[in-house]
């Protein structure tokens, strides 16, 4: 797999943790008042999985440089 097929993907699947966390946290999104539990959850998830996605991509990055 070339580098550049490696970041489309990884972009993907950010995107797709995107719209799962989105849906964890459903309409308190719009509202910061009411943020629930699983609203919470749903933004520390999407945060965790963005760390781990720039942590590989710095990793390939510095491998294939």
């Amino acid at each position: 797999m070339d580098l550049q097929t490696f970041f489309y993907s990884l972009i993907g699947f950010t995107a797709l943790m995107a719209f799962r966390s989105w849906q964890k946290m459903g309409r308190t999104y719009l509202d910061p008042e009411a943020k629930s539990r699983n609203h919470r959850r749903g933004e520390d998830e999407f945060f965790r999985w963005l760390i781990v996605v720039t942590v590989i991509a710095v990793l390939v990055f510095s491998w294939y440089a």
